[in-house]
């Protein structure tokens, strides 16, 4: 009997589940991360722009 080397297509398949399994679970948190760190971008501009038109202003 030889021992053959390798993963068989159900490994492989069982595999590929897992993985999709948690990347379905991290994408609301990597969309939530994204979304506050394009907020806390948004905010910085915006102080900016507000310290620059109360310097213009006095």
């Amino acid at each position: 009997m030889s021992m053959r080397r390798g993963f068989t297509l159900i490994e492989l398949m069982v595999v590929m589940t897992i993985i999709a399994l948690l990347a379905g679970l991290l994408m609301p948190f990597i969309s939530m991360a994204s979304r506050n760190a394009r907020r806390t971008a948004t905010q910085a501009v915006m102080r900016k722009v507000d310290t620059a038109l109360r310097q213009f202003k006095t």
